[in-house]
């Protein structure tokens, strides 16, 4: 680290308030060996009884120790300087800890003041800095795992970015993916993954809040792995309650409002049989929903788009839904007494607003009262004339032994 080999040899290894510093017995040589500005520090104020009245400067230097620390998850001893008051580490030797500002897919790694700020790897010991004006910062507890402002996610004790790929611990997120950046943004309390073209991923310390699952908000339209999201309302024409969604290993968890004993569970791999982990579902503006960034679809619009699209919790189902009513896809597709896409209605079954009866290219459904027949090729929609009093409302059609009651 340092040496007084040309200056009469060591005289002592001195931990003050400005930093570690090695003197040397002759020349009065000092020897800088880091240097710690109390700026590093987070403010502590809020950890401590608010009554205590104390200098500023001796205050931390009082709880800054130099020793070798060996604890989980670190994978070799390690000289390190930590504030015992806040448990902090403010330096480390080897390796060293980071205050990143972002991490990168990159082999440079960039330097401040003799701590890293830019390197593909965070880990144990490390903090990531806000991008924005706050003074927050995220960090990786050896006991913890990550700890945001507002939560923790216990176990997480890396997160990396090489070779294209992004890694939570040593398991791939995200791969094959050019350019990637993580930063933090403290304001939201949230990481943000992103490339040249694309907003990746996202992790939210807390729940993340929003009033509706909709194809037209872009805060709002994608689901990401390893958050969960408490969902308000229906749709902005629905004012029902809707439900909280939880995002994890190819898996949603879901619970409609007040029904803690009602939790759902639906697995993407087994629907869809892809392999890879799945990081992201969205509703896109065109009627599909997508995952991993639209590599994949779950669901495709068959007809034109609508004005948006919205998805919601009921009856232990997740159902998917546009803005002139129609059902377009669910977990269980028996939302009714039958599925909602079925090519034919059995006797005792009904064909209510909303639902159609599909065969191939073509399809019927009951919309705004009416009875339409569509061409999905060529997108068209023809009201089917089967009454004539054309001021009837029509809602449902049920299928009796003898008789269809409309």
């Amino acid at each position: 680290m340092e040496s007084c080999e040309k200056d009469g040899g060591v005289k002592q290894l001195r931990l003050d308030t400005k930093g570690l510093f090695l003197d040397c017995k002759e020349n009065n040589k000092i020897k800088t060996i880091t240097k710690i500005p109390l700026e590093d520090i987070s403010d502590y104020e809020d950890k401590i009884n608010k009554n205590i009245t104390y200098n500023h400067d001796t205050y931390y230097s009082a709880y800054n120790r130099l020793s070798i620390e060996y604890h989980n998850n670190m994978e070799h001893p390690n000289l390190m300087i930590n504030n015992v008051l806040t448990w902090e580490p403010i330096w480390s030797y080897d390796p060293p800890v980071r205050y990143l500002n972002k991490i990168s897919d990159t082999s440079h790694i960039e330097m401040v003041n003799g701590k890293i700020t830019t390197d593909n790897t965070f880990t144990i010991h490390d903090r990531l800095l806000s991008t924005d004006k706050s003074d927050r910062f995220i960090y990786i507890s050896n006991i913890f795992g990550l700890e945001f402002n507002t939560g923790l996610y216990y176990g997480i004790t890396s997160m990396n970015l090489k070779n294209k790929n992004f890694y939570i611990n040593d398991d791939i997120v995200i791969k094959n993916r050019n350019q990637m950046e993580l930063k933090y943004k403290g304001e939201y309390d949230k990481i943000e993954l992103r490339n040249s073209t694309n907003y990746l991923w996202e992790m939210y310390g807390g729940f993340k809040e929003c009033d509706y699952i909709i194809s037209n908000d872009e805060n709002c339209n994608t689901l990401y792995t390893l958050n969960t999201l408490n969902v308000t309302y229906v749709s902005p024409t629905i004012k029902e309650r809707n439900g909280v969604i939880n995002f994890y290993n190819n898996y949603l968890h879901y619970m409609e409002y007040n029904k803690t004993n009602e939790f759902n569970i639906f697995n993407i791999t087994d629907y869809t049989n892809i392999k890879e982990p799945i990081y992201s579902l969205s509703l896109t503006k065109n009627g599909n929903i997508g995952l991993n960034d639209n590599q994949y679809l779950l669901h495709k619009e068959y007809f034109k788009p609508d004005e948006y699209y919205y998805m919601f919790i009921k009856n232990r189902n997740l159902i998917l839904k546009s803005s002139t009513g129609e059902y377009k896809w669910a977990v269980n597709k028996t939302i009714s007494n039958r599925p909602y896409d079925a090519k034919e209605i059995k006797i005792s079954h009904s064909f209510e607003e909303g639902e159609i009866l599909y065969c191939g290219d073509y399809s019927m459904i009951i919309l705004n009262g009416k009875l339409l027949y569509r061409d999905h090729n060529l997108k068209t929609s023809t009201e089917i004339d089967y009454v004539k009093n054309n001021s009837v409302y029509l809602f449902k059609i049920e299928v009796a032994s003898n008789n269809i009651v409309l």
